[in-house]
């Protein structure tokens, strides 16, 4: 989420914003012990150690109980957390918050509309969007200065944003660092890898994950190889531990043309080393890469091996190295979600041990380059750099007279079936002129007990250029089984059809 959070800014920044980012872990003004605990145990202990089976236990146990927060909407209701979300807008004054963390979006936006109708943000980092964890069919953002950024043009990202409304969803592209963004270099490509490895050698990367994690695949490799020479570059993250214990267990040593020395294993084809910085000062710091780092050596590897991370396999999707996921133990389930797309688009493929590890290497090498995962439909890359500034402005100049951040806060509505009455009224409801729009409205309103007299509404709708024909044809027995979907079309008639979109997205729910 660093990651992230820092490449919004520099995106908003370039754009000619001026942006602020806050961590609301560990900055000043939202210190609570147990949330830190929980964050130390989280980083340091379940994902270094790769206990996902646990974590997944954890948070199956807490979805049972419904999403972490309910509304509290102000005055009524009040939080610590609120009071520390709240204290630090009021000190910084924005126009605009933006989030990149969405277990905490529903108290964000509430704080939003209680400090004077501020635009909301959220940018998915993960391909599970996970909208369904924090809202509900009977709770969900109507709030018209909100928007969230779905990462990628996959189906499957878009379905997890449920119950969200399209017409709060933008494409907006992956927050990657503004180094995956870079033009990808045929000439400088080939340069690259003919630094890295001899002629003929396949090159595979290696991602340990976030902290450095020691994985077992590189001393496998090494140990039997794949029948065909084979360089293994593993990135450490920082962690000096990695690179010593492969000292320790490849005893052997090769020195490479360009008098690099490297790692050799028992099969005489295979050679591994850690990816350094070149440019590092510091002896402990030589094994932290900087993204221009990390971005050239996807582009001179063959395959990679990484953990299905948000930031890890975006910037893979953006490089369009073909990847391979250990699923040898279970994955989180956000990741698993992301191995399952990665191998739906032909991007990626999973492995469930040793066993299978060289004939997944091979039809990984056969995948080839392609940043299509990271492409909108017209075939062009994605560009968090325009999009993202781009939904900001559009926000920014939403208009919200009135507006509420939450369907089910009525506070600052009159009652539904008041407004119906003001302006469907019983002796307007048949006047002369009407015209039918289908008996999908009717439905909705008589399964809400708030029945017309007649099956007809006034031509006022009509300048509202309704197409009708789209709403007769919509099946209205499976639209109004569920009292959500009724009570949303009903919304959309209470609010006269502000707009047309509107009216068609109630009709597809």
């Amino acid at each position: 989420h660093k990651s992230a959070a820092s490449a919004v800014q520099g995106y908003l920044n370039s754009a000619g914003f001026e942006s602020e980012t806050i961590d609301t872990t560990y900055d000043p003004g939202f210190e609570d012990p147990g949330r830190q605990a929980y964050a130390t145990v989280f980083n340091d202990v379940i994902m270094k150690n790769q206990l996902y089976g646990a974590q997944n236990w954890i948070m199956d146990l807490q979805s049972r109980s419904g999403p972490r927060y309910a509304p509290c909407s102000s005055p009524k209701c009040n939080t610590a957390r609120k009071h520390q979300f709240r204290s630090a807008v009021l000190r910084r004054r924005p126009s605009l918050l933006v989030t990149v963390y969405y277990m905490e979006l529903l108290p964000i936006l509430e704080i939003a509309k209680d400090l004077g109708n501020l635009a909301v943000i959220h940018i998915a980092t993960d391909m599970d969007t996970r909208m369904g964890d924090i809202f509900t069919p009977s709770t969900f953002p109507v709030y018209p200065r909100f928007l969230a950024g779905i990462p990628f043009d996959v189906d499957q990202s878009i379905a997890a944003a449920f119950p969200l409304d399209r017409k709060h969803m933008f494409l907006s592209g992956y927050p990657v660092r503004k180094e995956f963004l870079e033009p990808y270099s045929e000439i400088k490509v080939r340069a690259g890898k003919a630094k890295l490895a001899p002629a003929g050698t396949t090159v595979l990367l290696v991602m340990s994950g976030g902290g450095g994690q020691v994985v077992p695949w590189p001393y496998n490799l090494a140990q039997h190889g794949i029948g065909e020479p084979l360089h293994i570059i593993v990135v450490a993250a920082g962690n000096l531990e990695v690179a010593a214990q492969l000292r320790r267990t490849l005893s052997g040593n090769v020195t490479f043309p360009d008098g690099r020395s490297v790692l050799q294993g028992e099969d005489r084809n295979v050679t591994v080393e850690v990816a350094t910085d070149p440019d590092a000062q510091l002896a402990e710091a030589q094994y932290l890469l900087t993204a221009e780092r990390v971005a050239s050596l996807m582009d001179a590897c063959d395959v990679i091996l990484t953990k299905p991370g948000g930031g890890s396999t975006a910037e893979v999707a953006y490089r369009g190295i073909p990847a391979i996921f250990d699923v040898s133990r279970p994955l989180l389930h956000w990741e698993q979600f992301t191995v399952d797309i990665f191998k739906a688009r032909g991007r990626g493929l999973s492995f469930e041990g040793e066993a299978s590890l060289r004939p997944t290497l091979a039809r990984a090498l056969a995948l080839g380059r392609s940043t299509s995962l990271a492409e909108a439909s017209s075939g062009n890359l994605l560009d968090p750099g325009e999009r993202i500034p781009q939904a900001a402005r559009a926000v920014l100049d939403a208009p919200c007279q009135n507006c509420r951040p939450l369907s089910s806060d009525v506070s600052s509505d009159p009652p539904l079936s008041g407004v119906l009455h003001k302006h469907l009224g019983m002796n307007e409801c048949c006047a002369p002129g009407v015209q039918n729009v289908g008996r999908l409205f009717l439905d909705a309103i008589c399964r809400l007990g708030l029945a017309c007299p007649s099956e007809c509404m006034h031509d006022r709708f009509e300048t509202c250029h309704l197409d009708a024909e789209l709403l007769q044809q919509a099946d209205s027995q499976a639209v109004c089984k569920n009292t959500f979907a009724a009570a949303r079309i009903c919304r959309v008639l209470a609010s006269t059809c502000a707009r047309i979109d509107d009216l068609r997205q109630a009709a597809m729910w």
